[in-house]
């Protein structure tokens, strides 16, 4: 490990131990980064064998494109510390469980507070065993910006599956896969902008509603049910300017409502005249 931890002469990486030792006494203006070249992290090969504890993130934060394979906790994967930005991460393979409320990402600040997420990716599974909700990404108040981000999730749960809330999202891709017992899953609730959103939702005991909620500019997002999916009615929710959902991969008879809500075509939605001619930017779909 090199480096002092400013932003000219960051702290330098190259392995788990090294990022906790740093990490855990970061502020918001410790500088971290992982070493030139890429790697690898397998948690099975780390010390990390069976279940671990949620990791506290923390400082201004470059992953550098390494990827970290194989982590797998009780709770809560990651809590995100004040004003702390989070660059170039691959997150793959994870298992996260709890009899609770159980989350991917977690931040719990006052409003003023801004968490960043860029160019980061996540697969994993969510397992949650008791009736509480399953999180990707849960922020009790403050705003997480989200950029050119990606996640696939499989959720197992008897609540509530929530992708994201309270956020500032750009240029996000989100798919999820959810088993559960819940009628309101899955949830986007946000303010969400170029976004495409995929969602397969098997319900245990009863049919679905995909809830797009919250934020006041949500613009060209566009909404997909996978086939077969017995997801049976969109509702958005909120002031959302424009959104797009796929009609075809519906249902036969599910109902979309909501403000400024389009359901077109699979043909429409790769046809850029009629995107333009709705009023939606071309480059989303």
């Amino acid at each position: 490990m090199t480096g002092t931890g400013t932003q000219q002469d960051p702290y330098i990486v190259d392995n788990w131990a090294d990022f906790m030792t740093v990490n855990g006494s970061a502020t918001a203006t410790t500088y971290i980064k992982w070493a030139d070249g890429g790697g690898l992290v397998d948690f099975n090969k780390v010390n990390h064998a069976g279940y671990t504890s949620a990791v506290t993130l923390k400082g201004q934060l470059d992953f550098n494109g390494w990827i970290f394979m194989n982590y797998r906790c009780t709770g809560r994967i990651f809590g995100l510390d004040n004003n702390c930005t989070v660059n170039n991460l691959n997150f793959f393979n994870f298992y996260v469980q709890s009899a609770g409320d159980t989350d991917v990402i977690y931040y719990y600040a006052p409003y003023y507070y801004t968490v960043y997420l860029n160019n980061c990716k996540f697969s994993g599974m969510i397992n949650s065993g008791g009736t509480g909700t399953s999180r990707f990404i849960y922020n009790q108040f403050a705003y997480m910006d989200l950029s050119k981000c990606s996640a696939s999730i499989t959720a197992v749960t008897k609540g509530d599956f929530v992708l994201t809330n309270n956020h500032q999202n750009t240029d996000f891709n989100g798919y999820c896969k959810v088993w559960s017992k819940n009628s309101t899953v899955p949830i986007i609730d946000g303010t969400s902008k170029n976004c495409y959103y995929k969602i397969d939702h098997t319900p245990i005991t009863a049919d679905t509603t995909l809830a797009v909620g919250g934020g006041s500019n949500n613009i060209n997002n566009v909404y997909e049910v996978e086939t077969g999916s017995q997801i049976n009615a969109v509702s958005v929710n909120g002031t959302a300017n424009l959104s797009l959902i796929n009609k075809d991969r519906l249902p036969q008879g599910a109902a979309v409502t909501g403000a400024n809500v389009l359901a077109v075509t699979s043909a429409q939605l790769v046809n850029a005249a009629y995107l333009q001619s709705q009023g939606f930017s071309v480059g989303v779909a």
